[in-house]
C-alpha cells in the first residue's frame, strides 16, 4: 500500500517569484517527489500572497487559510508524511 501524503506551498513575495521559487516550482516539485516515492499525493494546501509574519491583532493566530486547514485536516485523516519544498539555492555571483 502507498504511503499517503499532502504538499504545502507558500510564495509570500514577488521577490521569491523572481528568485525562481514559484508557486509553479513548488507544486513540481511536491509532484516530482511523490512520484519517485509511489506517494499518494492526496492535497496540496496553498498559501499565495501572504507573509508569515502576519498575524491577528492578538497575536494569538497566522492568518494563512492554507496552513490552518492543513493542520485541521491532519487531525482527522491518515496521512502519513507532509511535503513542503526547499527553497532552491541561490547561484553566487561571480565577481
Amino acid at each position: 500500500m502507498e504511503e499517503k501524503g499532502v504538499g504545502y506551498v507558500r510564495v509570500s513575495t514577488e521577490g521569491q517569484v523572481r528568485d525562481g521559487y514559484s508557486w509553479m516550482y513548488q507544486v513540481e516539485e511536491i509532484q516530482r517527489y511523490c512520484n519517485e516515492n509511489e506517494l499518494e499525493l492526496l492535497h496540496i494546501y496553498e498559501d499565495k500572497g501572504i507573509s508569515g509574519a502576519i498575524v491577528d491583532e492578538d497575536g494569538l493566530t497566522v492568518e494563512r487559510e492554507g496552513l490552518q486547514e492543513l493542520l485541521s485536516d491532519m487531525t482527522y485523516h491518515q496521512v502519513s508524511m507532509l511535503m513542503v519544498p526547499r527553497k532552491p539555492l541561490r547561484q553566487k555571483k561571480k565577481k
